[in-house]
């Protein structure tokens, strides 16, 4: 996907292709699916894909989808 390597390149230059990058790599890509997909969950599982698993981003989105399955609000 064109989006995931242009934030790859773009968060390189501004966070040092680090954890930095994984934050912008999956708002990219989800931003971009966004033009054709519209399930909410379905973008973010897309958008998780294109990370490693095992990243903080992706630790922080799957806390807060679990939180979201169960009930909590964002506050």
């Amino acid at each position: 996907m064109l989006a995931v390597q242009f934030a790859w390149n773009d968060a390189c230059v501004d966070h040092g292709c680090s954890e930095g990058t994984f934050p912008e790599i999956f708002t990219a890509t989800l931003e971009s699916a966004a033009f054709i997909e519209k399930n909410k969950n379905k973008l973010i599982q897309f958008a998780l894909s294109m990370i490693p698993p095992d990243c903080k981003t992706a630790t922080d989105v799957n806390t807060v989808v679990e939180a979201m399955k169960s009930g909590m609000s964002w506050q």
